[in-house]
């Protein structure tokens, strides 16, 4: 199991690239918010975004018909579901993180 962190950028690249917001800007706006947010984790967006034009672009992005809570997480929903049938796996909430453990037998549903 690796424990390496990646750049907040590259994170956001891997979990949001492949999002399907209908216009590739959108895809890239989307992969810049997050990158942004998780450089900084529990932030607002004013602490993430310190130069106005971009923050307000971040504010413009949710507010789009195109972009939806379910658009914006289905490319991370469909990756935990691959990551967590790998034999071991770490799922993280905002409580502490708890291992899912995909053993030999078990059926795909438990996972």
């Amino acid at each position: 199991m690796s424990t390496s962190l990646i750049p907040p950028a590259q994170w956001a690249q891997n979990e949001f690239g492949f999002a399907q917001l209908g216009d590739q800007r959108r895809n890239k706006r989307l992969v810049n918010i997050a990158g942004h947010l998780a450089a900084s984790p529990g932030g607002t967006l004013p602490q993430a975004f310190t130069d106005w034009a971009e923050l307000k672009a971040a504010y413009r992005f949710f507010g789009q018909r195109g972009v939806s809570f379910e658009r914006v997480l289905a490319p991370m929903w469909s990756g935990r579901v691959s990551s967590a049938a790998k034999p071991e796996s770490i799922c993280s909430s905002r409580t502490p993180p708890f291992w899912i453990t995909a053993g030999i037998g078990r059926p795909k549903s438990w996972v």
